[in-house]
């Protein structure tokens, strides 16, 4: 059974005895991120044909299992962040509320003024459970504000870009997604 189905099923099932056992079962299982991210090194370590040639971080398992238990459960976390530009150890108290994954991977959390401030995961260290619960905005959707994302990258306001590939690139920058909410237009001189 898909393990995100089973998620959104226990937050809206009402008979509590089957909201406990759907909640024993998933307690039991990997947690989506760290299996996703071993399921692939697997793959990858038992084919001869597959790799994997981009930059990775190094992130402590233990602390990505506290950081998603806190996500489901809205509980605040304490971290030590240090920052790369000023070489410093800032300590932070924040409301995570989601990861995103890019070239680094991100812990998304609500700032003071509800909206979304990113942390690089291997820059977090000692990360800690506390003992206070928040709220997540109701009008506040993490799927589709990461959609609006470029990449990591999220600006406060939507923005209509154009870009324009070069007839030398246009059939390869065809295949790619860049943001879904492109659209593609082939021009008369084959330019994209």
């Amino acid at each position: 059974v898909e393990r995100s189905a089973l998620e959104r099923y226990s937050r809206i099932v009402s008979d509590e005895t089957t909201k406990k056992a759907i909640n024993k079962v998933l307690s039991m299982q990997t947690n989506l991120s760290i299996a996703m991210i071993n399921d692939l090194q697997q793959f990858i370590e038992q084919t001869a044909h597959t790799s994997l040639v981009k930059p990775r971080i190094n992130v402590e398992v233990k602390q990505i299992e506290i950081i998603e238990r806190c996500i489901k459960g809205l509980i605040e976390i304490k971290f030590r962040y240090n920052t790369e530009k000023l070489r410093t150890r800032n300590h932070k108290q924040v409301k995570p509320i989601g990861l995103l994954y890019g070239r680094y991977g991100y812990l998304v959390c609500l700032a003071k003024s509800n909206k979304p401030i990113l942390y690089r995961l291997d820059l977090i260290e000692e990360v800690l459970e506390t003992k206070t619960f928040f709220v997540k905005p109701e009008t506040f959707n993490f799927k589709e504000w990461s959609e609006e994302s470029f990449g990591v990258y999220h600006g406060d306001e939507k923005i209509t870009v154009e870009v324009v590939f070069s007839p030398k690139v246009s059939t390869g920058a065809e295949k790619i997604k860049f943001h879904p909410s492109q659209h593609i237009v082939w021009l008369k001189d084959n330019s994209l």
